[in-house]
């Protein structure tokens, strides 16, 4: 049949058309790069990746990305793994929607498979038929750029108290420079972040990684800002498409109360409205997390809902505590935690 729908998988002979098929689609983020596929193998090098391909009359029409893992409970697999990744199907046509759609269904089934989950893109606008046992809503929250063009236009579209924050960073004589170079002393910045707050750092390969597996200014930049020569607060983003990801932030202790985190957004905001980004995608934001929803609420961003969409074969993956989790397949999602039966 000339329009039938072939479900194949990525291969390296389908880079061109890959890209090609992704860079039509302005909902296709970051995630969704050939990129992000090297980095998480970088990162996870006993997974395995599958990004499903359907085609019509020799073009990718539809792609869904897939990783998966084995434990001793049996496999994992993500849509995508690490810190909450989107992933889902992302098509240009509704027979390949469809076709991805069993495809996942049939694995996620397997016998092998201990659980599964497949989180949605936040763009995607119909609601798909994901196979779950459990659902899992989250907030995902965006600003969108189509209205900023200038500081005061910045400043009209923010929160008062963010516009103090900027203009106190502005005092501080603070340097503020895209410096890829400071991937090391700002990964040391993020680390004591997060301990001082008991959450999980980014692996210590990953820093490094983003310099090998993404270029510079076009596919991520890494905004630092300097207080007499030293690196006090840093912010990676990545650019896809339409869309600006805002991915790791961090700041010094020290020099937090000169509000650098504010100077580096406002910049890199301004910078992004300036090389035509319509989106600025702060990610996802868990119910529990008031401040942090408060904080994006406050440069502007509007709500946009997505889910994960978890299928849970295998029981005894209930009986584990919540370390035990963590530990059977490290960044990867297998469960909601609120299932465990130790919790």
């Amino acid at each position: 049949m000339p329009n039938s729908i072939n479900l194949v998988a990525y291969e390296p002979n389908f880079e061109a058309r890959y890209r090609q098929f992704l860079g039509s689609q302005e909902d296709g983020l970051l995630y969704y790069t050939l990129e992000y596929k090297q980095l998480l193998e970088a990162l996870f090098p006993k997974a395995r990746s599958t990004y499903w391909l359907a085609i019509k009359q020799e073009q990718i029409v539809g792609v869904l990305p897939l990783f998966e893992t084995d434990t001793p409970l049996g496999t994992i697999i993500n849509s995508l793994p690490f810190f909450g990744s989107y992933g889902g199907v992302l098509a240009s046509d509704q027979d390949a929607e469809k076709a991805l759609i069993e495809k996942y269904r049939s694995l996620s089934s397997a016998s092998e498979v201990a659980s599964s989950t497949l989180i949605t893109n936040p763009f995607e606008t119909s609601e798909l038929a994901y196979p779950q046992t459990h659902c899992v809503s989250r907030i995902c929250q965006i600003t969108p750029l189509d209205k900023i063009n200038d500081e005061d236009s910045l400043f009209q579209s923010i929160d008062s108290s963010t516009r103090r924050n900027i203009r106190k960073a502005q005092k501080s004589d603070l340097e503020i420079t895209v410096d890829p170079g400071a991937a090391l002393e700002v990964q040391k910045i993020h680390e004591a972040n997060m301990n001082d707050i008991g959450g999980t750092p980014k692996p210590s390969p990953f820093f490094s990684l983003v310099g090998e597996c993404f270029k510079p200014d076009q596919d991520y930049r890494l905004y630092v800002a300097k207080r007499d020569g030293q690196v006090i607060a840093g912010l990676l983003l990545f650019y896809c498409n339409s869309t600006v990801e805002y991915f790791t932030p961090a700041t010094h202790s020290e020099f937090r109360q000169l509000q650098p985190s504010a100077q580096l957004i406002a910049t890199a905001m301004l910078d992004a409205c300036k090389m035509g980004y319509k989106y600025w995608n702060w990610g996802g934001t868990w119910d529990s997390q008031d401040g942090v929803y408060r904080f994006k609420k406050k440069w502007g961003a509007v709500d946009y809902k997505y889910t994960y969409h978890v299928q849970i074969n295998n029981s005894e993956l209930l009986n584990l505590t919540r370390a035990q989790v963590i530990e059977l397949a490290p960044f990867f999602y297998v469960l909601p935690y609120n299932l465990l039966e130790n919790e």
